[in-house]
């Protein structure tokens, strides 16, 4: 058995954007439309759960890892892609897979994960049971 948690970094848009809001933004200066942020360190803390071996799956996606907006700007966002580009899109973009494993007591499992500006993670949860030991009860 698995929990699967979204989270996503919010940056809100800068003052400026928001003074120009009917002007339209070119994509390559879409970053520039948020304000500065800096990266975060979250702490999951999870109650009642099972003691045990846990194990955390977590896919990063940001301006270094799987970003379809940055690879394309690699190509300076030519606007008629054809198939080789798009083949190469589908194929170069993808997230950064972080496992790590951390052990629940007390009833609590507590793990952190660092989270960029502009960063949406995708977390995996899942019990691993002892060798011969019964099903997940997460």
């Amino acid at each position: 058995m698995k929990r699967d948690i979204p989270i996503c970094s919010h940056v809100p848009v800068n003052d400026d954007c928001c003074l120009k809001i009917n002007e339209n933004i070119a994509i390559e200066n879409v970053y520039m439309a948020h304000k500065n942020s800096s990266a975060k360190n979250l702490r999951f803390i999870f109650t009642n759960v099972p003691d045990g071996k846990y194990r955390i799956i977590s896919y990063h996606i940001n301006q270094e890892h799987g970003s379809l907006l940055d690879e394309w700007g690699k190509m300076e966002f030519t606007p008629n892609l054809g198939s080789r580009e798009i083949y190469y899109l589908q194929h170069a973009v993808h997230p950064n897979r972080i496992h790590t494993t951390t052990t629940a007591s007390g009833g609590q499992l507590i793990f952190n994960i660092h989270l960029m500006p502009l960063e949406v993670i995708f977390a995996e949860i899942q019990w691993v049971p002892e060798e011969g030991g019964k099903a997940a009860p997460f």
